[in-house]
């Protein structure tokens, strides 16, 4: 797609998906209103890679599907934009995994400074000396003695 007027109806199709104004999408983009405003009608011309990059954030697309829809990258004979390009669907699974592997390393990271829950990694080490399973039930138990008072109290 690298008619102009189609262009300027994607990307404005594509900001009031966003619910964004002209004024708003230029102060996310940097790219002025008036210019936005002359692309979405069509009579801007089409937009330079480097206008379509400062897009990509505030519309919430890559830069790979504004410069396709531009027409500055063509697909060949056999490519398909959905080839190449990420769904909406498939963007949300995405960031839900990545948001359940950061849960999952704050929880790691929580537990691995429990010094009760650290004793049952395997290949702990003690100035380059390997622990056994007997020398952590070891550790284990001068930690209970150490703090006695303050685990007794807390349960």
């Amino acid at each position: 797609m690298s008619d102009s007027k189609q262009l300027g109806e994607y990307l404005r199709m594509q900001r009031k998906k966003k619910g964004l104004t002209l004024v708003e999408l230029s102060e996310k983009s940097g790219v002025s209103q008036p210019y936005l405003s002359q692309i979405e009608n069509g009579k801007g011309g089409i937009p330079s890679p480097d206008i379509l990059f400062k897009l990509t954030k505030p519309l919430g697309l890559t830069h790979a599907q504004l410069m396709i829809k531009a027409g500055h990258i063509q697909l060949g004979q056999f490519d398909h934009e959905d080839d190449i390009l990420e769904t909406d669907y498939e963007a949300g699974m995405r960031e839900k995994e990545y948001q359940e592997r950061i849960a999952k390393i704050n929880e790691m990271a929580v537990l691995k400074k429990d010094l009760s829950n650290f004793l049952q990694q395997p290949d702990i080490t003690y100035h380059g000396h390997q622990l056994t399973d007997q020398d952590k039930q070891l550790i284990a138990a001068y930690l209970d003695a150490l703090y006695r008072d303050r685990i007794s109290s807390e349960k």
